[in-house]
C-alpha cells in the first residue's frame, strides 16, 4: 500500500536542526546589532557566552522593560567581566582561545585600548573569527559616533519614507541598518567557517552598519545612479506610490496592505470589486483615490482581507503587535518573539541569562581554579 503524498506547503521544518552545534561564541557586543546576530546563531546550535559589564549588564536590559534584551538573548550563558580592570584582557584571551567566534560592536580602537587588539587576537588565536560590527566604514566618519537612525539617514531610506511630498520623514518600527548589519555579520560567520574548514585558519570580518543601510536601499540607489530619476517623499513605487501596492483604510477605521503588484493580481482587484474602470490604474498615481474610496465603502478590515484572498489578490490586514502575535503566522511561536530561525520555523529557544550568572561555570570550564575565580572577584574583576 503506497504512503499519501505529503503536501510541501504543510510540511513542517526540521526544528530540531542545530547545524552550528559544537560551534562556541564569545559575544562582547550589547544593545541591538551584536545580539541579534549572536542570536542568530545561537537558534542554530552555537553556544553563546555573552560577557556583560559587572552591575550594569547590557544596557539592553534596562530599556523597554527588559523585553529588548529577552527578545535576543535566549539561550545564551552570561558571565560579568570589567574589561577595563587589570588581567581582564587576559581572561578574555583565555575565553577566546577556547571560542570559534569571537563578536564585538565597539567604536574603533576600542579593543586596543583595552589590551585585546586584533593583531594579537589573530597571533593567540589563529583559528579565531573575529566579528566586528562598526558604525561606518574606514573613511571620514569612521571614529563618528552613531546609531541605526543615523545610517538609515545616510542611505536615502528615511528621505524616501512618509505620506507626501510635503511631509516629514516617517521613522521605521524596525531598525533596518543594525537588523541588516546583524545578518550580514551572521553571512559572515558562515562563511568564515566554512572557509576555515579548507585552510584550518580564522579571519577578520567587518560590517558597517552604514554600509548595510546602503544595501537595503540598493534597488532606489541604482535608479538614482542610473536615470538620476528621484521620486518625491511617498512616492516611490513600492513606498506608496502607485496603486496597486499601497495601504488602504477600510470602513472600520483600520487598515489593509494591498500588494496587487503583478498585473495580474491586479486585473483580479479589478474584476472582484467591479470597478473596470480602474483597469490600467495599477500604476497611475492620480487614481490611488479612488482606490482608497472603494475600500472606505463596504467593507471592514478584516472583511476585505476574506474577500481578496478569496478572490487571490494578495492582501494582509495591518496588525499592531498583539495582533501580529495571536495571528495564525506566528501563532507557532508559542507567544515566544524573537528572532528565531526561518529556516527551521522555531522561536528562540531557553530564557535570556541573569546578569552573570554562567560566570563561575564558563571560567571554571575554561581552566580557571576556584581560588582564582575567588581573586578575581576580590580584585573587582568580575563585579561584585
Amino acid at each position: 500500500m503506497s504512503r499519501p503524498r505529503e503536501d510541501a506547503a504543510t510540511r513542517p521544518l526540521d526544528m530540531t536542526w542545530h547545524p552550528l552545534d559544537g560551534v562556541k561564541v564569545l559575544d562582547l557586543s550589547r544593545l541591538l546589532p551584536g545580539p541579534f546576530l549572536t542570536q542568530l546563531l545561537s537558534d542554530l546550535g552555537a553556544d553563546i557566552i555573552k560577557v556583560e559589564e559587572p552591575r550594569v549588564g547590557d544596557y539592553a536590559r534596562w530599556m523597554q522593560d527588559g523585553s529588548a534584551f529577552t527578545a535576543i538573548n535566549k539561550g545564551k550563558r552570561s558571565i560579568t567581566l570589567d574589561l577595563k580592570a587589570p588581567g581582564a584582557a587576559d581572561v578574555v584571551l583565555k575565553l577566546a582561545q577556547r571560542s570559534d567566534v569571537l563578536v564585538e560592536s565597539f567604536r574603533p580602537g576600542v579593543l586596543d585600548r583595552l589590551g585585546l587588539p586584533d593583531d594579537l587576537l589573530g597571533r593567540a588565536c589563529p583559528k579565531l573569527i573575529r566579528v566586528s560590527l562598526v558604525g561606518y566604514p574606514r573613511g571620514p566618519m569612521r571614529d563618528d559616533v552613531g546609531h541605526d537612525l543615523n545610517y538609515v539617514s545616510l542611505s536615502g531610506i528615511l528621505d524616501a519614507q512618509g505620506s507626501g511630498r510635503d511631509a516629514a520623514p516617517v521613522q521605521s518600527a524596525a531598525q533596518v541598518a543594525d537588523i541588516g548589519g546583524a545578518l550580514y555579520g551572521a553571512v559572515g560567520v558562515l562563511a568564515a567557517l566554512h572557509e576555515r574548514e579548507r585552510t584550518g585558519k580564522g579571519r577578520r570580518v567587518e560590517v558597517a552598519l552604514s554600509d548595510a543601510a546602503l544595501s537595503m536601499h540598493a534597488v532606489h540607489l541604482q535608479r538614482a545612479a542610473g536615470t538620476g530619476d528621484l521620486p518625491a517623499r511617498g512616492e516611490w513605487e513600492l513606498s506608496g506610490g502607485i496603486p496597486s501596492y499601497a495601504v488602504y483604510e477600510a470602513n472600520d477605521g483600520r487598515f489593509v496592505a494591498l500588494a496587487a503588484l503583478e498585473p495580474r493580481f491586479w486585473e483580479r482587484f479589478v474584476q472582484a470589486v467591479g470597478r473596470p474602470d480602474l483597469d490600467g490604474a495599477n500604476l497611475d498615481a492620480a487614481r490611488a483615490s479612488d482606490v482608497a474610496a472603494v475600500f472606505r465603502a463596504s467593507r471592514s478590515r478584516d472583511e476585505w482581507v476574506a474577500f481578496l484572498t478569496k478572490a487571490g489578490v494578495p492582501a494582509t490586514p495591518v496588525l499592531d503587535a498583539r495582533e501580529a502575535l495571536a495571528h495564525p503566522n506566528a501563532a507557532r511561536l508559542g507567544g515566544t518573539p524573537g528572532p528565531g530561525s526561518p529556516l527551521t520555523a522555531r522561536a528562540s529557544q531557553g530564557r535570556a541569562p541573569e546578569l552573570g550568572a554562567d560566570t563561575d561555570a564558563v571560567l571554571l570550564d575554561a581552566g580557571y581554579s576556584v581560588e582564582e575565580i575567588a581573586a578575581f572577584r576580590s580584585r573587582g574583576v568580575l563585579g561584585p
